[in-house]
């Protein structure tokens, strides 16, 4: 037992007993201990706190004061060993982040490189788009942190990010293709060229191939589709050595075309693929959440 809760144990059991030696037998202390005890808080307090000639002894007002305050400073350090607890806890606990595929295998070794070094004392489980997160992963507590669709939801902090520039993957064996450049632009009226042509699907950013479904649908597209893969990098990387098409992203397509001049981007203007992204949190998470998912918005915009 330390000094404070000793203090506090004497203070207490004073008016169960007649006599000092009385009170150390009931709590199995030495009577000169206990005196020792007392005479070094009333010399501390400059104060009397027990009027030793009543039976049973009885404490003044300023030992009731003292008892009171002390018991009142025991709560602090209680409540505030728990708070270091929490905050251990919070600065150890492992932080799981759903990124989505279309950032690009770069740009997703770079947020973990920085995540890592940003916060050094927590342990990161990153997941790239191995199932689609839902709403329910973050109520839920599968999931800390999503970079991926948005949603409206109250209990839901919400930061979007800017539209992700789609684009469609045109070979050189497609009409479309343009000799000598890396961009073709975009018409609604020659789309239809793309009928029958070879199709590589990517099924883990689903809310976006529904998009392009919608949208190949609308404008009476027809595609052979080739293959379905994890990721919309890896689509594009099978469209490429296969000669068949994919909606990828800008980003990603220049990443994989590196100095190939056997292929062009038909980017789709934002009010035809509007893709909207977020970053994704419980609104009243922990501190360490709230501060990663600012940390995030940060490098994403």
């Amino acid at each position: 037992m330390n000094n404070l809760n000793r203090q506090i144990q004497i203070l207490e059991n004073i008016t169960t007993s007649n006599t000092i030696t009385d009170l150390a037998q009931s709590l199995f202390l030495s009577q000169p201990y206990i005196s020792r005890l007392i005479k070094q808080m009333e010399d501390k307090y400059q104060v009397t706190l027990i009027e030793r000639n009543k039976q049973p002894l009885k404490l003044t007002l300023a030992g009731r004061t003292v008892l009171n305050d002390l018991r009142q400073i025991q709560q602090a350090q209680v409540q505030m060993q728990r708070n270091i607890a929490q905050l251990k806890k919070q600065e150890s606990q492992t932080v799981t982040i759903s990124l989505i595929s279309l950032l690009g295998h770069e740009r997703i070794i770079a947020i973990s490189d920085q995540l890592i070094k940003h916060f050094p004392t927590v342990k990161f489980n990153i997941i790239v788009d191995g199932q689609r997160p839902t709403e329910g992963d973050l109520l839920d507590k599968n999931i800390d942190i999503l970079v991926g669709p948005k949603w409206n939801n109250p209990l839901i902090n919400i930061s979007p990010l800017p539209l992700q520039e789609l684009a469609l993957l045109i070979p050189a064996s497609c009409p479309l293709y343009r000799p000598g450049r890396l961009y073709c632009p975009f018409s609604e009226n020659n789309l239809a060229t793309l009928n029958g042509s070879t199709y590589v699907e990517a099924n883990d950013s689903s809310f976006i191939q529904v998009l392009v479904n919608n949208f190949l649908a609308t404008n009476k597209i027809q595609i052979k589709q080739l293959a379905t893969v994890s990721s919309i990098q890896l689509a594009t990387e099978i469209a490429i050595s296969q000669h068949a098409t994919t909606i990828t992203t800008t980003a990603i397509a220049n990443q994989v075309l590196h100095d190939r001049h056997d292929y062009n981007l038909m980017v789709f203007p934002k009010d035809t693929l509007n893709l909207h992204i977020a970053i994704s949190s419980l609104t009243h998470g922990p501190t360490k959440i709230s501060e990663i998912h600012h940390y995030l918005k940060k490098i994403l915009q």
